[in-house]
């Protein structure tokens, strides 16, 4: 792994140089003592460097005339003959191996390590996570060209079939913390469950399932957790409609007793889209503190007074339940009427089945457009086609979740929708964290990753340390123990220059301060709450835990 390599060449450059420096030191003291020479330390550092390097000598030959003075000399030399035959094998060699081979390797000789037996989309979320957590990392791949294109990032990749006994023995399973299981095809996950059920009966093993009943099976495979980050992306997406129409604290999560936290969407009509936060005085009035806005895709953290509230902007807020359900109700929601046909489900996949079987328990009528015939499918076709637009009605609909499998085909048919029914909110299950900025200039109203839900769900469960809240959101929010935060400020600390993260709020024995008071010295028992994007939390926990 280059990152082991450049290890390597620290420690040789940390080692000569220590040479260099106490050679100098002595050779100095030696010529003062011995010889009764005063030697500046530019002259001696020469003496040295031309002794290491078997250069030949400078003028101060001419002093050399106590044995003491030539057997360190001779020392010297010696030494620099060495330093090159144990740089040769130990730094060189690997160096040029590494950089001319591109061949990944079949093996790893971690231990207490990470292993995730396939990577995709959600592995950029994922290892990003669990490397800043500081846990080693090993990824399992079956492409070659995969591997080296990850190993060239930083990645430690082998290459081998994950769900195989040879494989996972080659990466040392035995001495591994956790196995992640993350493959495309459930079939194949529960064979990786069962391999490293074999070689490691106690080892924690966590798995990805597609479905319900794949769930079941990991678990009686014997897998120690089993997520679903579709069905969680399909939850999150109906989540949203229904903070638009029916119930504006649905996406919310406990922070203690008597605070919580949730998102509340501000509809293209409310009373305080276009204010800013000032002149909304959501604080003033209600008692409820927004640290964050989510607006076309852009993250706006612990906003000043003078940011405006866009319409359809999500904010995220902090307060007393009473206080919340104030403002969800100062910002007003879209009311759905007993004759409007409430939205259309493209796609019927895990995803779109998860939307609607939310959709249905809240009692909102939907219909679903999908190119395969079903007994749950209205309409049949491709939504990019005018012709199965117009079937599916979609210009009488409040809102359109787009649970496509393909981004291409979401963004296609998301600026079709813009243009043949503006007015209509659309909502996008999206599969890669890139597609996610994409989407948003399309013309969405909202889009969600589920690479981004899958890994931090992953992470979550493989990080004791930190707990992920709202999940399923846009907004990158988390509970972490920081101990490199004890004793210091925020303001002292400087966690936002250095990381791009913002502490909101501190959790302590008596209670959840929220937002955070940046002069005040940080407990050493306290829990952090932060807010950032994924990569800025990352370099929080990599920085601070």
């Amino acid at each position: 792994m280059q990152i082991e390599w450049r290890a390597r060449v620290a420690l040789a450059t940390g080692i000569f140089a220590a040479v260099i420096i106490g050679y100098t030191l002595v050779y100095q003291t030696i010529m003062w003592q011995i010889e009764g020479v005063q030697v500046g330390a530019i002259s001696a550092l020469q003496v040295v460097i031309e002794a290491l390097t078997t250069a030949g000598f400078g003028g101060d030959s001419g002093y050399w005339r106590s044995p003491i003075t030539d057997g360190f000399v001779i020392v010297m030399n010696l030494t620099g003959v060495g330093l090159v035959f144990l740089a040769l094998p130990y730094v060189v060699v690997p160096l040029l191996t590494e950089a001319l081979s591109t061949t990944p390797p079949t093996a790893s000789d971690r231990r207490d390590h990470i292993i995730v037996c396939g990577y995709g989309t959600r592995g950029d979320v994922l290892e990003a996570e669990l490397t800043a957590a500081g846990e080693t990392v090993v990824v399992v791949v079956e492409d070659a060209d995969e591997a080296v294109d990850l190993r060239a990032a930083g990645v430690e990749a082998v290459v081998g079939t994950p769900e195989s006994e040879e494989t996972l023995e080659a990466v040392n399973i035995d001495r591994a913390r956790s196995v992640v299981v993350a493959l495309e095809d459930d079939a194949r996950s529960l064979a990786g469950v069962l391999t490293a059920r074999a070689l490691a009966p106690g080892i924690p093993v966590v798995t990805v399932a597609e479905s319900a009943a794949a769930e079941g099976y990991h678990a009686l495979a014997g897998a120690t957790t089993v997520i679903r980050p579709r069905e969680a992306v399909g939850k999150a997406l109906a989540r949203k409609v229904m903070m638009t129409y029916t119930d504006p604290l649905a996406g919310g999560e406990t922070l203690s007793d008597d605070m919580e936290v949730s998102e509340v969407f501000v509809p293209a009509r409310s009373p305080i889209a276009g204010l800013s936060l000032a002149n909304a005085a959501l604080r003033d009035r209600y008692g409820a503190v927004v640290i964050a806005i989510w607006s076309d895709g852009e993250l706006t953290i612990a906003p000043r007074g003078e940011r405006e509230i866009p319409p359809r902007a999500l904010l995220l807020i902090v307060g007393a339940h009473q206080a919340l359900e104030e403002v969800a109700t100062a910002v007003g929601h879209r009311v759905i009427g007993p004759r409007e046909p409430s939205g259309i489900i493209v796609g019927y996949g895990e995803v779109g089945q998860s939307v609607a079987a939310a959709l249905e328990e809240h009692e909102i009528a939907y219909r679903v457009v999908d190119r395969k015939d079903a007994p749950a499918v209205d309409v049949v076709g491709d939504i990019t086609d005018p012709a199965t637009r117009q079937a599916a009605r979609l210009r009488d609909a409040a809102f359109i979740v787009l649970a496509i499998g393909d981004d291409t085909t979401s963004m296609y048919a998301t600026v079709a929708l813009e243009e043949y029914c503006p007015e209509t909110d659309v909502l996008v299950r999206a599969e890669s964290v890139e597609s996610v900025e994409k989407l948003y200039r399309a013309g969405a109203e909202y889009v969600l990753a589920l690479s981004t839900v899958a890994g931090r769900m992953l992470a979550s469960t493989l990080i004791g340390s930190e707990e992920v809240l709202l999940a399923e959101s846009p907004f990158g929010i988390r509970r972490v123990e920081a101990p490199g935060l004890a004793g210091q400020s925020l303001i002292d600390a400087d966690v936002r220059a250095r990381t791009g993260a913002t502490v909101v709020g501190i959790e302590t024995s008596s209670g959840v301060d929220v937002p955070a008071d940046p002069t005040q010295p940080i407990e050493a028992d306290a829990t952090t709450i932060v807010v950032g994007t994924d990569a800025a939390i990352a370099d929080y926990i990599a920085t601070f835990e």
